[in-house]
């Protein structure tokens, strides 16, 4: 998880172009990211949460459902996590929303 977050603020000190990222960066960024009988582990929260805020992106508005992960549906068990996700810098969502 680690290597990927550096990896984003990498590719975030290329430009200060408009640009976004779209991807599974299989990490969330809130509790409401997920729902489920296992908590996230709150370091878990904070390293992406502070690897998005340093590259000064923000969540393109998710129309939807919100989750894009799940496991166990029907049963008891079942979790479910938004994964995949959308963000842009300031510049692209002047631009583009």
């Amino acid at each position: 998880m680690r290597s990927s977050w550096n990896l984003l603020r990498y590719l975030s000190g290329f430009t200060n172009l408009p640009w976004m990222c779209i991807g599974d960066y299989n990490g969330i960024l809130w509790p409401v990211d997920k729902r489920g009988r296992v908590e996230h582990p709150s370091w878990l929260f904070r390293g992406f949460r502070e690897a998005v805020a340093g590259c000064m992106l923000s969540d393109v508005e998710l129309v939807g459902y919100p989750f894009t992960w799940s496991r166990g549906r029907g049963t008891t068990h079942s979790v479910v996590e938004r994964l995949d996700r959308a963000m842009g810098n300031r510049a692209w969502h002047d631009r583009f929303s």
